[in-house]
């Protein structure tokens, strides 16, 4: 059965280490931890960042994601496949934006061609030409 969620993808794909140290998973979560006291590895990890995704997941959203107002409702099944897409994208495919999987394009020969040869690339070719 579809449950309700948002569509979130940052406690996957960002991180926020506060000037005080504190981390969170996104920028309307509360702290999970602190970089001052624990190592970031263990934060990100831990207890309460997996409990934050798992709330996502299953559609019991916490507080802070409940009241997200930068996140559109989604199913938890849509969630689910977009977070395991991401999370398996082993050829780097796909990126998230505002919280959302999308397919990143792929920049054409002419594409990269206008850059080269554009104004701003041109001095820095001509310095690393000296």
């Amino acid at each position: 059965m579809s449950t309700i969620s948002k569509a979130c993808l940052d406690p996957w794909s960002f991180l926020l280490i506060k000037a005080d140290g504190n981390v969170c998973l996104c920028c309307w979560s509360e702290p999970i931890g602190n970089v001052n006291s624990a190592d970031l590895d263990a934060i990100v990890s831990g207890l309460k960042a997996q409990h934050l995704r798992s709330s996502l997941l299953t559609g019991e959203l916490l507080k802070c994601c409940s009241q997200c107002p930068a996140r559109d409702d989604t199913t938890t099944e849509k969630l689910c496949a977009d977070v395991e897409t991401y999370l398996n994208d082993t050829k780097k495919l796909y990126a998230v934006s505002q919280g959302k999987l999308f397919l990143k394009p792929k920049p054409s020969k002419h594409w990269l061609k206008r850059i080269w040869t554009s104004k701003l690339v041109r001095p820095l070719k001509k310095m690393l030409s000296r």
